[in-house]
């Protein structure tokens, strides 16, 4: 679940609240083609395909969050499937090709109940709003379930990993924008911590999302002119 959280009314920040509906940690089997976040985002490079504006397939729908875990399980296994990285073991970096290798060997992915939090700037604690998002949690379980159940630090963890930071006081909004669109260009696998992103995403990514939106914009003026006049 994404929630785009607004801080003093000046900082925008994301909470994203994963495997809402396990009530602890589990370890599953990895496949080989299954890279665990922490080395899989070590990459050095992204294809020019991923480096766009979220594509049309990619819009986020919150919609039931409380599926049945095995038919969630289906629905991880079709997304992950798509993940493959573009840069084989023989062409990175000596450190970086043993953390490759060091991947395929592993046998366990961790999925943890908790709540990521995805703070360009770090601006203030916000601890009351982990709260909050918990007692939703908890009143969703009872509406959607029937069933009364406690969300609290110990089964919903809070998480604040390191991700890319703004380096001004104006990027909060676009730095929200390029999280979730690499959440899902370059999902979290391995939950296992600490979870490692400040290699998530390249800088000149955020330096050209401005013009991305503006020519995204630009682009949907001229498609529905073209509309009217027809």
């Amino acid at each position: 679940i994404f929630l785009c959280l607004f801080l003093f009314r000046s900082h925008w920040y994301i909470a994203v609240i994963c495997f809402p509906w396990l009530e602890k940690v589990i370890y599953k089997d990895c496949e080989s083609q299954h890279l665990p976040q922490s080395d899989f985002q070590q990459f050095p490079h992204q294809s020019e395909s991923n480096s766009g504006i979220i594509r049309k397939e990619s819009v986020l729908i919150l919609s039931d969050i409380w599926y049945d875990s095995e038919e969630q399980d289906i629905n991880s296994n079709l997304h992950h499937e798509d993940i493959q990285p573009d840069t084989t073991a023989s062409e990175l970096s000596p450190t970086v090709s043993k953390k490759f290798s060091d991947t395929l060997k592993m046998k366990k992915i961790c999925k943890r109940p908790c709540i990521l939090i995805l703070d360009s700037l770090k601006a203030s604690s916000v601890k009351n709003t982990v709260q909050v998002l918990r007692e939703y949690l908890e009143a969703e379980w009872e509406a959607k379930r029937k069933t009364c159940r406690e969300f609290s630090k110990s089964t919903m963890e809070d998480f604040y990993p390191r991700v890319p930071k703004q380096n001004n006081n104006s990027d909060c909004g676009i730095y929200l924008l390029q999280y979730v669109e690499t959440f899902f260009q370059n999902p979290i696998i391995n939950f296992e911590l600490p979870v490692h992103l400040e290699q998530w995403f390249p800088p000149h990514l955020v330096r050209r999302k401005r013009e991305q939106i503006r020519d995204l914009i630009l682009q949907l003026h001229f498609q529905q002119q073209s509309g009217s006049k027809s």
